[in-house]
């Protein structure tokens, strides 16, 4: 880990009560699970009353369904308008992913099994008949892209524990026709496309991406790496950091890693030790306050560091 990485992760230890029980939660998550930090096992252990509704996963799923209906989580904003008529499509996916996504945590991290509850809520012909629709949509499987994809990989290898349905060939083919790369948010989608079928196959960094479809993976991040050597000032750091992370799990080498690393060390805030966007076109988010960047930040930590998942 190099020293602006260091920094970086020691300020957030200092200061991560300063950010929302959600905020605390990503990033306690992410570091615990890449690499099994003691300090972030505690935080997460103290955040498990309410991570968990004090271990009743009924309770737990059905409030995150319940704040999804109330506010739905449509993903980046730099997207919504070419996501939003997808979203329409399938309305269901901003209660599914969220679900599954808590069924993910609860069982990496609290070894909470709240399949059965999931099932409760959302029964498995539902979903089953959502998954093939939305597989079988090229355009929404596009523009949706981490969304789809969060939840493809999720119901397919957690809930199901069967993913036949998850051919990581399709996505590439999708991402090497379906885009618009002359447009910068039709960038951000096809890197999401990529990086979040790597993250998908480690369960949420749960597990290495021990997998057949390993040399798909790696003409991603070639395809990846150079797509940022190119248009490099039109992709935002969070699309950067997230590259590099996905390339430590990979074990792809990148040969954009130093210049991104130089972008980053130009990218402090004078607010305190955490990085902002204000070097590229396409700013993952224009509001640059601690709460909102902590994403970009515990990626930045990841990727300078090894993966060292729980199994």
């Amino acid at each position: 880990m190099n020293d602006l990485s260091n920094s970086i992760l020691t300020y957030f230890q200092d200061n991560l009560q300063k950010l929302s029980p959600e905020k605390q939660f990503h990033f306690a998550s992410r570091i615990y699970l890449w690499s099994r930090q003691p300090e972030m096992r505690s935080t997460l252990d103290k955040l498990r009353p309410w991570y968990t509704s004090a271990d009743r996963p009924m309770e737990a799923l059905k409030n995150v369904v319940n704040q999804s209906e109330e506010k739905p989580d449509y993903g980046s904003n730099n997207a919504y308008y070419l996501r939003r008529p997808f979203f329409d499509r399938y309305p269901k996916l901003t209660e599914y992913t969220p679900a599954l996504l808590k069924v993910t945590y609860m069982k990496t991290i609290y070894d909470i099994d709240s399949r059965d509850e999931f099932f409760s809520l959302f029964p498995a012909n539902e979903i089953d008949q959502f998954s093939e629709q939305l597989y079988a949509d090229d355009q929404a499987l596009a523009m949706l892209s981490s969304q789809a994809i969060n939840f493809l990989y999720l119901y397919e290898q957690l809930i199901k524990e069967n993913p036949s349905i998850v051919e990581p060939q399709r996505f590439l083919s999708i991402g090497q026709s379906a885009y618009d790369l002359t447009d910068k948010t039709n960038l951000q989608l096809m890197i999401y496309l990529y990086t979040h079928c790597i993250i998908g196959a480690t369960q949420f960094y749960y597990h290495a991406a021990t997998s057949p479809h390993a040399g798909i993976y790696n003409v991603m991040l070639n395809e990846l790496d150079k797509i940022i050597e190119e248009r490099f000032d039109d992709i935002n750091l969070d699309n950067k950091f997230e590259f590099l992370v996905c390339a430590k799990i990979i074990g792809y080498q990148a040969s954009t890693v130093s210049r991104i690393l130089a972008e980053a060390e130009q990218s402090v805030s004078t607010s305190g030790q955490f990085l902002i966007d204000k070097h590229n076109s396409n700013p993952q988010s224009n509001n640059q306050s601690f709460e909102r960047s902590e994403h970009r930040n515990v990626l930045f930590i990841m990727s300078n560091s090894d993966f060292h998942p729980l199994v």
